[in-house]
């Protein structure tokens, strides 16, 4: 059983990913927990991204997870998004905005995603100031040289 509650004045935020460790998923699959492939478990490591601002998942998670980074965009202010080999999940946490990729436009407002493909570039203008949360993912192909 899991459970949260806030004891402060102000609004929590909590955002989770949950993917499995290569000790949870070796458990899953019945592996023996003795081999020396299978890397012990660790303790639960909890991570502020808005003061960490990006967090990498090697050697932690099996998947394509690959690392969270918080981007924010000043009021007015543009970037471009993607990666050559990886795709991006753009989780817009607060303010609004626009998205641009081959001539196509979305709007982006808070709890809204973007998913941008590998070898893909986005313009990403603030409208307000806004507060992205940026996954990288390996691709399927990718996901063994990426561990």
């Amino acid at each position: 059983m899991h459970g949260l509650r806030n004891t402060g004045d102000t609004d929590l935020d909590w955002w989770v990913i949950e993917t499995l460790s290569p000790g949870t998923a070796a458990v899953l699959s019945g592996t023996d927990l003795s081999h020396p492939g299978v890397p012990p478990m660790g303790e639960v490591i909890l991570h502020d991204l808005f003061k960490e601002r990006t967090v990498s998942t090697h050697g932690v998670f099996t998947g394509p997870l690959r690392q969270v980074e918080v981007v924010e965009i000043d009021a007015g202010r543009r970037t471009r998004l993607g990666s050559p080999d990886a795709e991006l999940a753009v989780f817009v946490h607060a303010g609004e905005g626009r998205a641009t990729a081959d001539g196509a436009t979305a709007d982006l407002s808070p709890d809204t995603c973007v998913t941008l493909g590998a070898g893909t570039s986005t313009g990403v203008e603030a409208i307000t100031p806004l507060r992205l949360l940026v996954v990288t993912l390996a691709l399927p192909g990718r996901l063994a040289e990426a561990s």
